[in-house]
């Protein structure tokens, strides 16, 4: 059992769960299969008089209880988006399935995972309802062929087909330790129980490493880690008043002193983070509770720790587009040209496509037909593909914001023959080839309308709101250009390949 190294991956967990719980059911289908009511558990215990206890035995690893009334889905989603950068786009279809509960006077969701979900992926839910036949009616309409659903006494099962066909036979266990947390009074609106099997545990103490992952402490060790803790409870009030409780329990006391000093070395390695925990701890016991407060400061370390993953995918792309670049010129003895035309001088393709066989794109590259424009229907498959490196999470997946800047003077600009190296006498390290554009300016990859550059303003055109831009050069350098330190006069020098400045 890994701990989370940082707290915003406990966020991510629970969200993942949340979604996961609700988000299964847009690709369910009804079967005819048919699960016998729950088998009575005859044990005089905590688990014995939960709705789910009749699918829960010896082997389970985890449970949630989701009340779907309480979730925000715009907010829930907002807080992914935050801290990912990428936004879910499932909320219409669980929307829909809420209002289908309501219908159907369903209770909590139960997502239930043994080590089958590993491999399947699905976790099995149990909804409890008072209509369970109207409410599986009322699915239909909106199920495929993912996983499948059936009727068990009062509540509805989703899963994987294997999951539902071994419910016929399912031999359930107590298992007190899963079930106490759903109990609590106390506990928020959504909980996730990870709760391994003594045995199991035992086992992975023997598999796991003992070598912490790449950037936790020394103190980190899995295979402890398996050993000292035996359950981790999650409560969590989603957003927009979002709260997360976490209690880690231990096998003894010497196991609870192990995991309190691997987390006091863990926020050692992330202080600024952990500060905004809020950390206690008892002789067997360890909890932890955070708020809005971490999520706003994980937002910022999210952002800029996105940001510098994007400079660095942008580094290496426009550098492969440099070499991409001398490597067509070494063929062709000049420039790619800005576009493909027709014969009637119509634009067709841009230049990232004379570029596609020097950049790793031979094959998708001998698919294009090439005297058709870029959009045309027999170019079809263009318009949904993505090539590596050209894209950008804020935009559109085959948008890109590297362009050719068309400026007065500039290799892209004209409609006569690309331009060779031996005509750019401002020097090929001077003179710029290629820019990382303002958002504004993202286009299609292989949309060959022109990105033009006013003399007015380069200025503006080039940097948008922004800072700072990466730019490459013909020779194959990548800069970073200032805007504090690039004048007018100077970008329009360096846009320019033959104006003797």
């Amino acid at each position: 059992m890994n701990f989370p190294p940082r707290p915003h991956n406990l966020l991510l967990l629970i969200s993942a769960w949340m979604i996961s719980a609700v988000g299964s059911i847009a690709a369910a289908q009804e079967t005819q299969l048919e699960v016998a009511s729950p088998k009575p558990v005859l044990i005089n215990d905590l688990a014995a008089s939960h709705p789910a206890s009749a699918y829960v035995n010896e082997s389970t690893l985890a449970i949630a209880e989701v009340d779907w009334t309480k979730l925000d889905l715009n907010a829930l989603f907002g807080l992914i988006q935050k801290l990912t950068g990428d936004r879910p786009e499932s909320i219409p279809p669980i929307e829909a399935f809420f209002e289908k509960l309501r219908h159907g006077q369903a209770g909590k969701i139960y997502a239930i995972a043994g080590p089958e979900f590993l491999n399947e992926g699905v976790p099995l839910l149990v909804i409890p309802t008072a209509k369970p036949q109207p409410l599986a009616d009322s699915l239909k309409p909106m199920l495929n062929d993912a996983v499948a659903v059936a009727r068990a006494g009062n509540a509805i099962l989703i899963g994987d087909p294997k999951q539902l066909e071994r419910c016929q036979t399912f031999v359930p266990s107590s298992r007190n330790e899963l079930f106490s947390p759903l109990q609590d009074a106390k506990r928020l609106d959504h909980t996730l129980v990870l709760a391994i099997p003594d045995a199991m545990r035992a086992m992975l103490g023997k598999l796991w490493p003992d070598q912490p992952p790449v950037g936790l402490p020394e103190s980190v060790s899995p295979q402890q880690m398996v050993t000292d803790i035996s359950r981790v409870v999650f409560s969590v009030r989603t957003p927009p008043k979002l709260l997360v409780n976490v209690s880690i329990d231990t096998a003894d006391p010497p196991s609870a002193d192990r995991v309190r000093s691997a987390i006091n070395d863990i926020k050692q390695n992330d202080a600024q983070v952990w500060e905004q925990v809020t950390i206690e701890h008892s002789q067997r016991q360890i909890r932890l509770q955070a708020d809005d407060h971490l999520v706003e400061l994980l937002q910022t370390i999210a952002t800029k720790a996105r940001d510098a993953e994007r400079q660095r995918t942008l580094v290496d792309t426009l550098r492969q587009l440099g070499l991409a670049t001398h490597l067509y010129v070494g063929r062709e003895q000049h420039l790619p040209p800005r576009c493909f035309v027709d014969p009637d001088g119509k634009p067709l393709h841009s230049w990232i496509v004379a570029l596609m066989p020097d950049f790793e794109q031979l094959a998708l590259y001998r698919t294009i037909r090439l005297d058709r424009a870029w959009d045309d229907p027999a170019n079809s498959l263009l318009k949904t593909i993505t090539l590596k490196g050209l894209g950008d999470s804020r935009l559109p997946p085959t948008f890109t914001t590297i362009r050719a800047p068309v400026f007065p003077g500039s290799v892209w600009q004209g409609d006569g023959p690309p331009k060779t190296l031996q005509q750019i006498t401002d020097g090929t390290g001077d003179t710029i080839l290629l820019i990382d554009a303002p958002p504004t300016a993202a286009i299609h990859w292989a949309d060959p309308t022109p990105w033009q550059i006013s003399t007015e303003d380069p200025i503006a055109d080039v940097f948008g709101d922004r800072d700072r831009v990466r730019v490459l050069f013909v020779d194959g350098s990548v800069r970073l250009l200032l805007r504090s330190e690039t004048t007018a006069e100077s970008l329009k020098s360096m846009l320019t390949y033959a104006g003797k400045d």
